[in-house]
Formats: structure tokens, sequence, C-alpha cells
């Protein structure tokens, strides 16, 4: 007879019927917040870098470089939750989107009064990547 493995407090087989979510949505939900955390890397690395300088107050890309890489930092977390655990991590996952909308419009606000046309263009593409995030975490029904 086998022994009953305990609780994995991340991976329950019941999460995938908390939810009205489909395990693709799933996938396409984790695929998106994946992409903006990378990009958000990428980001990051060049503005800690100094590959994109310039600008004028109230923009430093310094502070952008760190604020990137926290935001980068929640946001695949979020991720990694909600691919382990989609039902129970449905809070975590909306969280860490909220946040990085958030950081996503403070960043914008800061580039459109003294950024370069780079970050302008990436901030305006990012931003409706993560709402179009935000809008498929919302269409899950909550873990009952």
């Amino acid at each position: 007879m086998p022994m009953p493995q305990p609780a994995d407090p991340l991976h329950d087989d019941h999460d995938a019927a908390a939810s009205t979510a489909t395990p693709t949505d799933t996938t396409k939900t984790v695929a998106l917040m994946g992409a903006v955390a990378a990009s958000l890397v990428v980001m990051s690395v060049l503005h800690l870098s100094g590959v994109i300088q310039g600008g004028s107050k109230p923009y430093r890309p310094g502070g952008a470089g760190i604020a990137e890489a926290v935001i980068a930092v929640v946001l695949a977390t979020g991720a990694f939750a909600l691919r382990r655990a989609p039902g129970r991590a449905r809070r975590l996952a909306l969280g860490a989107t909220g946040f990085a909308i958030a950081g996503f419009l403070v960043g914008l606000s800061f580039t459109l009064r003294g950024g370069s046309p780079v970050d302008i263009a990436y901030h305006l593409t990012g931003l409706p990547v993560l709402l179009i995030t935000l809008a498929f975490l919302l269409r899950r029904r909550a873990p009952a």
C-alpha cells in the first residue's frame, strides 16, 4: 500500500478545479507575466549599465533600472506561483500584476517628462500587456 505524500502547499491537484480558467488560460497568463518580467530585466540592465542614458529631470536611468529590477522580481514571483498553484496563487498574481501596472504608470510619468523615446515606447508597449494580463486574471473565479 503506497504511503500518503505530505501536502505540498504550492501544488495541489485540486487547484485546477478551483478556477474557471483552463490550463491554456493559465499558461498564457504565466507567459505574459514572464515575458514582461524578462523585458524588465533587459531594460534594467540597459539602464544600470549606462547603455540607455540621457533624459532630463525627473528621469534618472539608475533609478529606472532599480525600479525595473524590483518589478521584475515581483512579477516573476507571481508568475512562478501561478504556474505552481493556479487556484491558490491567483491573489498573489493579481497583486504582482497590479504592482507592475502601478510601476509602469509611475515610470511612464517620469519618462514622459524627461526620458528617452526608447523608454517611452517601452512603457507604452508593456502597459497594455500588463492590462491584458490583469484582465485574464480577473476572468478567473476565486478559489472556493
